[in-house]
Formats: C-alpha cells, structure tokens, sequence
C-alpha cells in the first residue's frame, strides 16, 4: 500500500505514537499516541466509539501519521502487508479515516474521529515516501463514546475548495467533513513574515527551490471522501492558511491548484 499523500520532509514535520488510552463519560474515549522515528505506540486494542488521539510528535522526520480502516473481510495479515508494499496495491483494502497534520518534533495534537468494528493501521511516511513506521490494532467490543462537541465545520470541497466557518480563527474544536470524492486534508501551516499563499505556491512551481515560505502548524490529516472527524486546534498568533498536500494527477499538491484558505490568529 502506499497512502495517497505528499510527503515534503523540510515542510511537513509531523509526530505521532501511542501509549495509553482512557474514557470520558462525557465525551469522547481517549487515546495516548507517541510517535517515534521507527515505531508508533498504540494499544493493540481499543473500543469502538468516538476516540480522541493525543498524538505527542517524538521523531525527527515526518511526524504525519494516517489511520486506515481495513474493509470487511480484510485479515490484519493482509491489512500489514498492503502497508508494508508501499506501492500503491493495498489502497482498494482499506478507507482513510484520520490522522494529524504535518507538526515538527515536540509537537502534540488532538484528533478525534469514530472507530467501528474491525482492523486498523496507522502509518508514519519518511521525506521520499518510504514507509518509516507503521502499527496495528483492532477495535471489537461495545462501546458508545459521543462526537465532540464542535464550534464550527471544516468542509473539504466539493472539489478543491475549502469551506471555513464564519469567524474562524484557529481555536477551539472543529468537524472537518470532506465532500469530495477523493482525498483532502486539512493541515494548518503558518506562512513566514511577509509571504502569502501565493508565494508559496510560486516556491512550489520553482520545484521547492530556497527557503520554504510557510511551516506546518498541525491540522487535520487526510480523509477519504465522504469520512469526517474533529480536530482542537490552539494556533499561536500569526498568519495562516489551511491547505491540502493530497497530489493531484499532476503530481502536485492540491492546495498549489486552489485548494487554501488564508487566516489569522490574533
């Protein structure tokens, strides 16, 4: 398998890994992730339910962790080696369901989304698309864990637009859904003193010559069309944009053919 994405290794720092997981009557279950640059740590068993991952970035490379569900019938032997091929053969097994947008190491982030019956992986790329780490667990049991209460909807297209809500300002607890057929993101980067999306898209045209114009600020990773999920942000003051890194035929990624939002964070 290897997960539609695009991995940037000097812009998209991101962490993630799994330790502990509790539950909170009033909301969601929770999960401790840690990510390591060889290994994500994550119980081998979880309940299904809304669950929150706190993901605490640890490894030096990309710290973007995906969360693919297997299709029914699909065993956990052949859930690992659609992962472990890397090549694109194992995307019909599963759907992508979450994870956390680019964040360098130290980094933590807050993601929620609804674990069904059935086998789960999740997956850490490195800087050329190469499988750094993956793990495994499997969700059975009962479980009615609620959705997070949400201050607002993130929606991912249809087509390569973003649908921000009034006022948005990079705090509190938002639904992210996408509506297109395909792949988005949501990922949070804050752009560098002076610069705009547009050079950032100019730097991508240049073939990521010089110095990156923006760096990742976390967000909401990618979700195959029509799944959604929750993400807490709590960005520093500055000035922002959401975009998506999903490649489009092209080979580029889509927020360089208009899939951005700008903002700011006061």
């Amino acid at each position: 398998m290897r997960i539609r994405f695009f991995v940037f290794s000097s812009v998209v720092l991101c962490a993630l890994a799994a330790a502990a997981c509790g539950a909170d009557k009033s909301g969601p279950n929770t999960v401790d992730v840690v990510v390591h640059d060889t290994a994500i740590d994550i119980p081998a068993t979880l309940k299904p339910g809304f669950t929150t991952f706190k993901i605490a970035g640890e490894s030096d490379g990309d710290n973007h962790l995906i969360f693919v569900h297997a299709h029914t019938g699909v065993s956990l032997d052949q859930l690992k080696g659609g992962i472990a091929a890397n090549d694109g053969s194992g995307d019909s097994l599963v759907t992508i369901v979450g994870g956390n947008g680019g964040m360098p190491k130290g980094s933590e982030a807050d993601v929620t989304f609804e674990l069904k019956e059935g086998n789960y992986g999740v997956a850490l790329y490195g800087g050329e698309g190469d499988l750094a780490a993956s793990s495994y667990f499997t969700v059975h049991g009962n479980g009615k864990a609620p959705a997070p209460k949400a201050d607002g909807t993130i929606a991912l297209g249809p087509g390569l637009v973003f649908s921000l809500p009034a006022g948005f300002d990079g705090k509190g607890t938002y639904e992210v859904v996408n509506k297109d057929g395909e792949t988005h993101e949501a990922a949070f980067v804050r752009l560098a003193d002076g610069q705009s999306v547009d050079d950032a898209k100019s730097w991508a045209a240049s073939g990521f010559e010089g110095p990156p114009p923006l760096e990742p600020a976390g967000g909401f990773g990618a979700l195959d069309g029509g799944e959604r999920g929750w993400i807490q942000a709590d960005l520093k003051p500055g000035k922002y944009a959401i975009i998506c890194w999903i490649p489009g035929d092209d080979g580029l990624p889509h927020w360089v053919n208009g899939m951005s939002a700008p903002f700011t964070v006061d």
